[in-house]
């Protein structure tokens, strides 16, 4: 059914802010587990980390009633068949995203893993929002959208350039794997936010995203492990805000199965964005080890990305949606 209104409103704007500050608690958890990642040799360790961690505080966040309330809630739903079975596997996507990030980047570099991801990402979530798989309905695919995503990959490539390594065919199969890890993402953040409107309780919706993520890496650590490709970490060492990365993942998880019902896929994939886009910036301005990357172009390069979320957040306030089915 065709809304007769376009999106806007408080609802609206809140989310849109709240989405940005959803990406910029992403660039600060990405820098967390870097350091973690540091200390225990492997991305893998660093993510399993992140998830499991986060899936203990969440499962004791269970002890409140309204939390267990909302995995009744999901339970109903499923038994009902308003959730298909395959939505409540959100949880492999951002395991995916994970793993697709400690395969492709210590091969492609950061640069071209950015730049295929975002593309993944994008290109996912415009037919994500086209045939209504998330909990916003479907989306047109029209041309302010495809320029929306063009000006981000634009924006994105100019920001990530000065970071450029030496490219051949030996990369094809790493960006590959970034544009994979990038849909993956799009998908995980239609899938929460259908799980959360079943549920109606965030925390409910997080911890079953946490749980079947935290399954997944364990399990490729464990595969990884016995087949001698990893060993086991040492978990001590890092400083204690880089244990946090765990709080920032259950934070964003919850904020976007909330906000993307408000804002769609492709719009929630843009405001994240530009909020990572701006936190790395912010983040690297305060590193010395990191400031000779501050440079015009990447300056540039973070304007036009945000520009791009900003068209994007205007073109939704004109189109009118179809609610979900």
């Amino acid at each position: 059914m065709t809304s007769t209104r376009p999106a806007h409103g408080g609802a609206f704007y809140l989310s849109c802010l709240t989405a940005f500050l959803g990406g910029m608690a992403l660039a600060a958890q990405s820098r967390l587990n870097g350091r973690m990642a540091g200390h225990t040799g492997d991305a893998l360790w660093a993510a399993t980390f992140t998830f499991a961690s986060g899936w203990a505080l969440l499962t004791l966040g269970l002890l409140m009633r309204t939390a267990r309330a909302g995995l009744a809630n999901t339970y109903r739903a499923f038994r009902s068949q308003h959730l298909r079975a395959w939505v409540f596997f959100s949880g492999f996507f951002g395991a995916s995203w994970v793993t697709a990030q400690a395969f492709a980047v210590p091969l492609a570099g950061v640069a071209l893993f950015m730049i295929g991801a975002v593309g993944g990402q994008t290109g996912a979530a415009l037919l994500i929002d086209k045939f209504g798989l998330g909990p916003a309905g479907r989306r047109h695919v029209t041309l302010a959208r495809i320029g929306a995503v063009l000006l981000a990959l634009v924006g994105v490539s100019l920001a990530v350039s000065g970071r450029l390594g030496t490219t051949g065919p030996a990369v094809v199969v790493p960006v590959l794997a970034a544009v994979a890890g990038g849909a993956a993402i799009a998908m995980s953040a239609a899938y929460n936010g259908r799980l959360n409107v079943a549920s109606r309780n965030f925390m409910a919706t997080t911890w079953i995203n946490f749980t079947w993520g935290t399954v997944a890496l364990v399990a490729i650590c464990v595969v990884r492990m016995l087949s001698g490709a990893m060993t086991w970490p040492s978990w001590g060492g890092a400083p204690w805000w880089a244990y946090l990365a765990g709080l920032l993942g259950v934070l964003y998880v919850a904020n976007s199965s909330v906000v993307v019902r408000y804002l769609g896929v492709l719009l929630l994939m843009l405001m994240t964005l530009a909020g990572q886009m701006s936190g790395a910036l912010v983040f690297d301005a305060l590193d010395p080890a990191m400031r000779r990357y501050l440079t015009p172009v990447l300056l540039v390069g973070v304007v036009v990305t945000l520009v791009a979320a900003a068209w994007a957040a205007y073109a939704a306030t004109k189109a009118p949606t179809e609610s979900a089915g």
